[in-house]
């Protein structure tokens, strides 16, 4: 399948407009683009066609069902199961067919992959199983310990910094069970107008506290997290800008995310922006993809300044990268 590239500046210095198949991405300089991969399954007149990056687990899945006829949309519904993890794929009907954007979850297990497409026509119900192969992808060990100083603080204050962690946690269920139509568009954005990364997404880290006790530093016992984000460079008052066009369900300051950016895209589809300095969006209003949010701060529980970029699925934590190169339309 060819794709058509076209480049264009944009007004930032360090970013461009970037147009492969009808798709237009805004990005970084220095990001180097790479076109996903591409698995084709026909059935009678239609066509399911899979993107991704490099279909491992983790990454975000771009589907599309195209008639040959565009004449049997009027009469022809489509549905999507995705047979090896039990979930119901959400599609899109548009003018061209039906779309999606989904996930291969980051803890799949199996390279061999199934989904049901199920195809209503004119009172009559057909199925079809298509199988493909999923890459069981390895991610990053931590090389080296996070050291995190603890801060010593009355019964007091400690009762009711965990009623407000307790309700910044019932806010966050709350953000991520709204649902709303499908918002994203052929219009993409990095995040920011920089590409690099500072700590890899799904990587294992090791959290250390200490705490400094007559001049000396007291170590506590270490424990372990996923990083279900991605950490990009960048200098406090750095740029950072909306990926899709969306809600914005949340921006506030919380105890671990800083000044923190929540915006839902529909289907179930989230991207979160934590640490900033500045916030520039307000809760229930839309952004477009490639708005300036807010800037790269050090806020929350952060070690230096830089964005935590994150994207969720069906409430999957997906590779936040992987969406760039994929034609969404």
């Amino acid at each position: 399948m060819l794709f058509v590239i076209i480049i264009n500046f944009s007004l930032k210095s360090n970013t461009f407009w970037r147009e492969f198949q009808n798709t237009y991405v805004q990005l970084p300089y220095n990001w180097e683009f790479k076109e996903p991969q591409i698995k084709v399954f026909d059935w009678e007149d239609w066509k399911l066609i899979l993107y991704s990056n490099s279909f491992s687990r983790g990454e975000v899945l771009y589907i599309e069902i195209l008639p040959n006829d565009l004449k049997l949309l009027k009469d022809t519904r489509h549905k999507l199961f995705y047979i090896t993890i039990s979930k119901e794929i959400p599609i899109n009907q548009k003018s061209y067919g039906w779309n999606s954007i989904y996930i291969f979850p980051p803890d799949l297990t199996t390279q061999q992959n199934e989904i049901l497409w199920e195809k209503h026509y004119n009172n009559y119900t057909d199925y079809k199983r298509i199988s493909f192969l999923v890459h069981i992808r390895k991610y990053p060990d931590s090389d080296q310990p996070i050291y995190i100083q603890k801060r010593t603080i009355s019964k007091e204050e400690q009762k009711e910094l965990q009623e407000r962690i307790k309700n910044e946690k019932e806010i966050k269920k709350l953000i991520f069970s709204e649902l709303i139509p499908f918002c994203i568009t052929n219009k993409l954005s990095y995040p920011r107008d920089y590409h690099k990364i500072t700590s890899e997404w799904y990587k294992y880290r090791k959290i250390q506290y200490y705490e400094i006790l007559n001049g000396k530093k007291i170590f506590y016992k270490p424990f372990y997290t996923i990083h279900k984000g991605i950490d990009l460079k960048g200098n406090e008052g750095d740029v950072v800008f909306a990926i899709a066009d969306g809600k914005v369900v949340l921006s506030r300051e919380m105890y671990y995310e800083g000044n923190f950016i929540v915006i839902n895209h529909g289907n179930m589809i989230y991207s979160g922006y934590m640490h900033l300095k500045d916030r520039y969006v307000v809760e229930n209003t839309y952004v477009r993809a490639g708005l300036e949010i807010g800037t790269v701060g050090s806020t929350g529980m952060s070690t230096g300044p830089h964005l935590h970029y994150s994207l969720w699925i069906d409430k999957y934590s997906a590779d936040p990268l992987s969406i760039f190169n994929l034609p969404i339309r």
